[in-house]
């Protein structure tokens, strides 16, 4: 999965723009009010697609009636504000083996609704690809968009699915993915379930020790990470010194809860790819490296040091190379770093 280039038509402040992005990394930067949040939102937009592969899943991304750019129009003594429309997103990229597609999800002139009319080839090279995935043929791509409140109180959505109901299943990792957010306590219970699987092993399942990998390799020294069953939280020792999630700091903790994130959902996706009849499934990093995907991050450096801003982008490259990753920041360190 991978976004080439966007065009952006009567939503929020952009009446038309077009943008591209390269394939690996894409940083935007600009003033306040520039518009980079609103690039990131329309791609989410354009990511929603993928409702055709979970339709049971909830949190997939629409064009919101707010979101429409209005225009003033001149009424005697006032003004008033006319809805623009249509209102357009239109993505063109690769889906599956499928390169060079183009979508256009829109509000049309009248209507109220998004509609997916002009995007039937994505969704036929989503169904296309879900098949493929099934018969382990092909890797399902990892989506998330993660917002600059993603550190702030957690979302009082109530979630449903896997936590819930204890059985998880392959396309949860699609639930809510889009809606900015870290939902910290499903993290834990991820942890805890992982936890409670291993057998014999001490670092647990293939899996488990992706998710751990991909944490460490990403906190600057941390040196291991585990969840501990008499605090009911998982533990990151850091220069040989052990603490609770509760008592990171704000950016250890967004830090280990967003890379664990994409590490999770990569892992929810492609298990097969740790099988054991699977040339890499004792290596894993092997699932972390051949996971495709588009991650969008807004404000990379929330809550870093200037020394974990130098490093933050080059380390989730070199984590996750299969991954797009599209995000904003103001910081003089992260856009010297790129």
């Amino acid at each position: 999965m991978r976004i080439d280039r966007l065009e952006i038509e009567n939503f929020k402040k952009y009446a038309r723009q077009a943008f591209d992005f390269h394939p690996k990394f894409t940083l935007l930067v600009g003033d306040n009010g520039a518009g980079k949040t609103t690039v990131l939102d329309a791609l989410a937009v354009a990511l929603g697609i993928w409702h055709k592969a979970a339709p049971s899943s909830s949190g997939w991304r629409n064009i919101l009636k707010e979101e429409v750019r209005l225009d003033p129009v001149d009424a005697g003594d006032r003004i008033i504000w006319k809805l623009a429309l249509p209102a357009k997103i239109t993505a063109t990229g690769t889906i599956g083996r499928t390169q060079g597609l183009s979508w256009t999800r829109m509000i049309r002139q009248g209507g109220s609704r998004t509609t997916n009319a002009e995007a039937h080839d994505a969704e036929n090279a989503i169904v296309e690809l879900v098949q493929g995935a099934e018969s382990q043929q092909q890797l399902l791509p990892v989506l998330a968009y993660y917002g600059a409140g993603r550190a702030w109180k957690p979302t009082n959505k109530r979630s449903t699915g896997p936590i819930d109901t204890g059985k998880a299943q392959q396309f949860d990792a699609y639930r809510n993915c889009l809606d900015t957010r870290i939902r910290d306590q499903e993290l834990n219970d991820w942890f805890l379930f992982e936890t409670a699987a291993i057998n014999g092993d001490r670092e647990g399942r293939p899996g488990y020790r992706s998710v751990k990998q991909a944490v460490l390799a990403c906190i600057p020294d941390s040196e291991a990470v585990r969840y501990d069953s008499n605090l009911k939280e998982i533990v990151l020792t850091i220069k040989g010194n052990q603490q609770p999630f509760s008592n990171l700091s704000a950016g250890q903790r967004m830090m280990l809860a967003m890379v664990a994130d994409i590490a999770i959902k990569a892992v929810t996706l492609n298990s097969y790819l740790l099988g054991p009849d699977h040339p890499g499934a004792m290596d894993p990093q092997h699932l972390l490296r051949e996971s495709p995907g588009v991650v969008l991050i807004d404000e990379l450096d929330v809550h870093l040091h200037p020394k974990w801003q130098r490093r933050v982008a080059t380390d989730l490259k070199n984590t996750f190379p299969g991954i797009q990753f599209i995000c904003t920041s103001h910081s003089p360190q992260v856009i010297g770093e790129v």
